[in-house]
């Protein structure tokens, strides 16, 4: 793990991009993952919407996320939280962080009303003893 960085976060990240948690999760590559996202943005938003998935855009290497919402017969409140590890030393790629959060999320997202990507949002951080910044996904139905 590398040291912790000292650049702010950014306050949103991927705010623009439209993604489903609720769709498949077995995506044989992160780059095949890569090549429905922007397959996604060509159906919704008839353009790539920004989707450049090599670009770093967080430049941490440990992420903490949070998301929360009801299933769809609005009687168990699902809230979870993990730490999500950068696969490169100079942070995450917008390929890497959506990849890896779709994977821990896409289950719960499928019992939930609220599965549409509407960005990450910043919460704190980064810990000065661990380097987690930590974010909170924005989902709407």
């Amino acid at each position: 793990m590398s040291p912790p960085t000292t650049e702010t976060p950014p306050k949103n990240l991927l705010g623009k991009l439209c993604w489903s948690f609720a769709v498949r999760s077995d995506y044989a590559t992160p780059e095949d993952f890569g090549a429905a996202v922007l397959q996604y943005q060509m159906d919704i938003v008839k353009n790539s919407n920004g989707w450049e998935p090599d670009g770093i855009i967080l430049p941490f290497c440990r992420v903490g996320i949070h998301w929360e919402g009801l299933d769809r017969e609005q009687t168990d409140m699902i809230d979870k939280y993990d730490i999500v590890e950068s696969s490169s030393s100079k942070g995450f790629t917008a390929l890497d962080l959506l990849y890896k959060v779709h994977q821990i999320m896409v289950e719960d997202c499928r019992r939930m009303d609220h599965c549409f990507f509407e960005g990450f949002d910043y919460v704190k951080g980064p810990d000065t003893n661990t380097g987690v910044v930590e974010y909170s996904v924005s989902q709407g139905s």
